[in-house]
């Protein structure tokens, strides 16, 4: 029988990489034997003798199960590290299955290449779309990702015609792998590890020794109680402090109270008076709730009784550096240890059912500012929590956080609120089917973080019921509100329930001056003098626990230094020093926030739709007397740019609000024509900042950058050339854009 041989097909000749590969692999493969046949008979017979096939009968047990025990270790390495990477290996596993699946069709339609490559390309892109619209109608699809899932099945569709027609090639390979980083470096962005260097050592607290506690001690302050706080005619009369027991650095006692007559709200009342009595700093005495665990495992509090805890030695000597921006299982932040050593005081970003709102007060210089950058920082190096800043100092509270968030001043307040109530509407019903009832932060439907510091310059008496229903109702479907200022009392708030609605997800007290105004609450266990706290940054007290093993304590908060603190000015030269003033290994928090920009959540495509459909802030309710409740029901405003409306979101699924009809209003009386502005009010800063403008600069960044100024003075100069009329902007935060009004085009 006659044989012919079939000649090479295309994309199988000499520059076919699968050949070349091939070939590679036998030419190694001999040579690699050759040298093992050369290499075995130079060795001595019991050295050269095979001992893979079977283990040694010699061996023993022991060594035998080390051994499988090492071998399943590293199989179980192996597989974590998959496990770990799955994600950010996806897109490679995607490039060489279609690698493979074009390699295959090609062998098996040799002699029809270009109808098997066109059914190919047309099947690809058939299952890319029904994948797009199961993915769609399941809601499992990112929003914001149409385009980047089209381009990809088009350009799937394309290389699997391309390399069924020509074959696997070098070419054709070349082109896999440019598409496969391509689309993929958005992927893992999306899916990174993170950021920080296995390599950096993180920095511990200097801790003290435990001290000796022998039963003379324990016995004293009993004793001591009896004498001067619990006898008739002292600060807490009937009241018994008994069953000591130690721990590394103190005593924990029961203190029993009088039954009617006090509670724990009165031992945190007198706690400067007990102080004197025992003869101990009131920053090491801890009074707590006593609880007890009954039959079916719950804990119940024991009113009559207080867990009484002084301190002998404190825990931590020196700084606790902020080391981790991870958050704790559960949502939890850690803020700082407890002052006693024994656990770590935690504010809550969210639970399984939503997200948490927040309420923290503190004096100026008690690390108020800090601590909302804290816990800001780590909801943003979740990578699925928005955070919103509102800051009634227009930056000037906490500069970080107006710097990397999306972010709102004063005089934009009114206007943040409307946005917010937009989101909430649009997420009420547009909540995911698999999120009804609970509630976790994702990607696609990310949680959003709203931190209000000088909240007094924020929350006014006209929109406070706008401000309070967003405090209640909007937690369920993701938004949660933490608020600060330095005065805990329900004149600053305008409303006990407002304050309450803040305070039911976590409650923070620093130290407040004004001893009228420092108590955090009237009654109950949260009736705590914030003015008894020591004069030192970051003291805090916990006044809403949440965290399984919190406590209502005191704490000593994480220190999170800074440039300033890292390189301080000289008071007599003005000069930085070029000296570090702590410890190498801590990551200054400037440096955290700019590692945290990279991971930080945008809001999903129907949110952020919603979220732009205004621009001006609506009318208080309160606001136009009768006519208040109808200006409640205004449709949206329109957006800058837009012809009649809402203005088009690319990929936005988010629905109009309907139109509720209104009888047209009255014609505006006319205004009087402002006055132009003279030439002397613009100096040569504001004519610098015109000039920057009018040349097609929009952004304070690059503004800042053209006029040589640091980008807060450019703020500066832009918020005075708007009160002058001269310019206006839209958007806010990163979008901001500046433009010339008609009067500022003829100023410049």
């Amino acid at each position: 029988m006659k044989t012919t041989t079939r000649p090479n097909a295309p994309g199988r000749g000499k520059g076919n990489p699968l050949d070349t590969i091939e070939r590679s692999f036998d030419e190694t493969a001999r040579e690699l034997a050759q040298a093992v046949q050369t290499l075995m008979t130079t060795l001595p017979d019991q050295v050269a003798g095979d001992h893979t096939a079977t283990a040694d009968p010699a061996e023993k047990p022991g060594n035998r199960a080390a051994r499988r025990a090492r071998t399943k270790a590293q199989r179980l390495a192996l597989a974590e590290i998959e496990r770990r990477n799955r994600a950010q290996l996806l897109p490679h596993y995607l490039t060489a299955g279609l690698i493979g699946f074009a390699f295959v069709i090609r062998e098996a339609a040799q002699n029809a290449a270009g109808i098997a490559a066109l059914l190919t390309g047309l099947g690809v892109l058939g299952t890319s779309a029904l994948g797009y619209w199961i993915a769609r109608h399941r809601r499992q699809l990112l929003d914001g990702w149409q385009l980047w899932t089209g381009l990809l099945g088009m350009a799937a569709a394309a290389w699997m015609t391309l390399a069924v027609a020509i074959g696997v090639n070098w070419g054709s390979l070349a082109l896999a792998m440019i598409g496969d980083f391509s689309l993929g470096a958005r992927w893992w962005r999306h899916h990174q590890h993170d950021l920080r260097a296995a390599s950096e050592p993180e920095p511990a607290a200097e801790t003290v020794e435990p001290v000796e506690i022998d039963d003379a001690t324990i016995a004293k302050f009993p004793k001591l109680w009896a004498d001067f706080v619990g006898k008739t005619g002292y600060c807490l009369p009937g009241s018994a402090l008994i069953a000591g027991e130690r721990f590394d650095h103190g005593v924990e006692y029961v203190l029993r109270l009088a039954p009617g007559k006090q509670s724990l709200a009165d031992v945190h009342a007198v706690l400067g008076k007990i102080a004197t009595a025992l003869g101990i700093p009131a920053v090491r005495l801890l009074a707590e709730p006593y609880t007890e665990t009954n039959d079916e495992g719950e804990e119940i509090e024991q009113p009559g009784l207080v867990k009484f805890t002084v301190i002998l030695a404190q825990p931590i000597k020196g700084a606790a550096f902020f080391t981790d921006p991870a958050l704790l299982p559960g949502g939890f932040v850690p803020i700082g240890p407890y002052v006693d050593g024994r656990g770590t005081a935690t504010y809550r970003l969210f639970n399984a059912s939503r997200m948490l709102n927040g309420l923290v007060v503190g004096s100026p210089g008690t690390g108020k500012s800090r601590l909302l950058e804290i816990i800001g920082l780590c909801a943003m190096w979740t990578g699925v929590i928005k955070v919103i800043h509102i800051d009634g100092q227009n930056g000037e509270s906490c500069p970080l956080l107006w710097d990397n968030t999306e972010h709102y001043g004063r005089d934009e307040a009114d206007l943040a609120l409307a946005r917010l109530q937009e989101i909430q509407r649009y997420r009420e019903t547009n909540k995911p089917a698999h999120l009804r009832g609970k509630f976790r932060p994702t990607r696609d439907y990310p949680g959003v973080l709203v931190i209000m510091d000088e909240s007094h310059l924020n929350i006014t008496k006209e929109n406070k019921e706008g401000w309070k229903s967003l405090f209640r109702e909007a937690n369920k479907i993701g938004i949660g509100c933490l608020c600060a200022d330095q005065d805990p009392s329900v004149q600053t708030w305008h409303d006990t329930a407002l304050r309450s609605f803040l305070k039911s997800g976590n409650g923070i007290g620093l130290r407040v001056e004004d001893a009228t105004c420092s108590r955090i609450a009237a009654s109950g266990p949260d009736a705590f003098d914030l003015n008894t706290l020591p004069r030192k940054p970051g003291v805090g007290y916990v006044m809403k626990p949440d965290h399984p093993e919190a406590r209502q304590a005191v704490y000593q908060g994480l220190w999170a230094p800074d440039q300033d603190d890292a390189y301080p000015l000289d008071e007599t030269t003005g000069e930085r020093s070029r000296d570090r003033t702590i410890p190498d290994n801590v990551v200054l928090i400037e440096e955290w926030f700019a590692r945290a920009r990279g991971r930080a959540a945008e809001l999903d495509a129907g949110s952020e739709a919603a979220k732009l459909s205004v621009t001006q802030p609506r009318p208080a309710a309160g606001d136009a007397g009768a006519g208040g409740a109808a200006s409640a029901l205004m449709t949206r405003p329109r957006a800058f740019g837009s012809a009649g409306g809402v203005r088009p979101v690319p990929g936005s699924r988010a629905p109009l609000p309907p139109t509720i009809g209104m009888p047209p209003a009255p014609p505006a009386p006319a205004q009087p024509t402002a006055e132009p502005v003279a030439a002397e009010a613009v100096n040569e800063s504001l004519r610098l900042v015109l000039g920057a403008i009018a040349s097609g600069l929009d952004q304070p960044g690059r503004i800042a950058d053209t006029i040589g100024c640091t980008a807060r003075h450019a703020g500066t100069l832009l918020g005075k050339l708007r009160e002058m009329g001269l310019i206006d902007r839209e958007g806010n935060g990163k979008a901001v854009r500046y433009f010339l009004t008609e009067e500022g085009r003829r100023a410049a």
